[in-house]
């Protein structure tokens, strides 16, 4: 599931892509140009009580969850399998800025994306969970210095038409989020930020890897840090 789900995720972005000169278009509504590498490389570490990042663990798609039973699927070898997880007094999952019991968080639903850290001395059962896993984009409103506030913008996959309600969201970050080709330094009002986060909504989700865009025109966003 992890590598499965992010090349599906990946796939569906670059089939809105259309190649011009030097630069990439984004063809859906709020579209952004693009230069150089492309922005979200899944290589950031966030601290925990293992040393293992977040995006090298592996990530399961619930199926669903009955009582301290989690039915989920995940790709190995490119074959899907089902996996039965077991939730215990100890599992925790990250929540709103910290890591909580699981039993206090709001519930997971079905096809869900999560990230998952096993108790060592149990095979399934979970220690750490982190998610759900999604995708947001959103011009910065307001920095800090462990948070970004964004009024988010219509996903560039969304057919045009599409029904859309903007939101104003907070976004953390610590030094163990990535910001590709460049840092957190580069987030100013104004400027469009890309990121993969955790958690749920409303509430505050964690930046695991990001890239951030300044506006170059009418529609386009060139990335900063980017390859001239």
């Amino acid at each position: 599931m992890n590598e499965g789900y992010r090349e599906h995720r990946h796939s569906r972005r670059m089939m809105l892509l259309v190649v011009i000169g030097g630069s990439v278009i984004l063809t859906g509504c709020g579209t952004t140009a693009v230069e150089g590498p492309q922005p979200l490389a899944s290589t950031a570490h966030v601290v925990s009580s293992s040393s293992t990042p977040i995006p090298s663990l592996p990530q399961v798609q619930i199926v669903r969850i009955q009582g301290h039973v989690l039915m989920g699927s995940q790709y190995k070898a490119g074959h899907k399998v089902t996996l039965q997880l077991t939730i215990t007094p100890q599992t925790k999952i990250w929540n709103n800025g910290k890591m909580i019991a699981y039993a206090d968080a709001p519930n997971l639903k079905a096809n869900d994306v999560v990230s998952v850290r096993y108790q060592r001395q149990a095979a399934h059962a979970i220690d750490d969970l982190y998610g759900p896993w999604s995708q947001v984009d959103g011009i910065v409103q307001k920095v800090s210095s462990h948070s970004v506030m964004i009024h988010t913008t219509r996903p560039a996959m969304d057919p045009p038409g599409t029904p859309f309600t903007s939101h104003t969201w907070t976004l953390v970050f610590n030094a163990t989020s990535k910001f590709s080709g460049t840092s957190a330094v580069s987030l100013k009002p104004g400027r469009l930020l890309n990121a993969q986060v955790i958690g749920f909504s409303p509430g505050k989700r964690f930046i695991v890897n990001a890239s951030v865009y300044r506006q170059k025109g009418p529609h386009q966003w060139t990335q900063i840090g980017s390859a001239k």
